[in-house]
């Protein structure tokens, strides 16, 4: 359970007789995980969003986009995803399964939007949870958050602004910017699970 939560394969050895067997001797086990693919939730279909589908399947991420008007949520405006909705923020993240696999990144048009997206999914599992915003819109967004009960260590996980600093400017570079950060928080994760698995050799 510990590798499949990383992702990664591992040569697991024992000696038999920790294994309660006398005759001597040790054995090698090779555990390959299959898992599904991590899957990554676009709030905002704009260019921005359009982008990071695009990239977000390159990199083979299950690809969610949620956008409430539909002249951006729409299948030939967004090929590459997987699931395209179009309709209410709110109705929509009821409809999606999150776990501890789910990559979400908000970047509606509306700062309303964001902020209905962003409390809402905080109540739900991911591994990484990032808004798009300047750095006024963001302190904003937390302190409402606050007001609001959340605890924060929650608001402390939140990763806003999003992405990794590149000198990203156009849309393609942000998206670039923003799944840096998200394979970074990938590879811990995975790095985390391993030592998990090294330290208990019958993991």
């Amino acid at each position: 359970m510990k590798l499949m939560a990383g992702g990664a394969a591992r040569l697991i050895s024992h000696d038999l007789k920790d294994i309660g067997m006398t005759c001597g001797g040790g054995m090698s086990v090779f555990i390959e995980p299959l898992v599904p693919a991590p899957r990554l939730v676009i709030f905002g279909g704009g260019h921005i969003g359009a982008c990071l589908a695009q990239i977000g399947k390159m990199l083979e991420f299950s690809v969610t986009v949620v956008d409430n008007r539909p002249e951006f949520a729409n299948a030939e405006r967004l090929p590459w995803a997987d699931t395209v909705i179009a309709g209410d923020y709110a109705a929509a993240i009821e409809k999606i399964a999150f776990n501890d696999r789910t990559y979400v990144v908000i970047l509606t048009h509306k700062h309303t939007h964001d902020f209905e997206v962003l409390e809402k999914c905080l109540n739900k599992k991911y591994r990484y949870l990032g808004m798009i915003g300047s750095k006024t819109k963001v302190a904003k967004v937390l302190q409402q958050l606050r007001d609001n009960g959340a605890a924060e260590e929650v608001v402390a996980q939140i990763h806003s602004p999003v992405g990794i600093k590149i000198g990203a400017n156009t849309p393609a570079e942000i998206a670039i910017s923003i799944l840096a950060e998200i394979i970074q928080v990938r590879s811990s994760a995975g790095a985390e699970a391993q030592q998990a698995a090294c330290c208990n050799p019958r993991a």
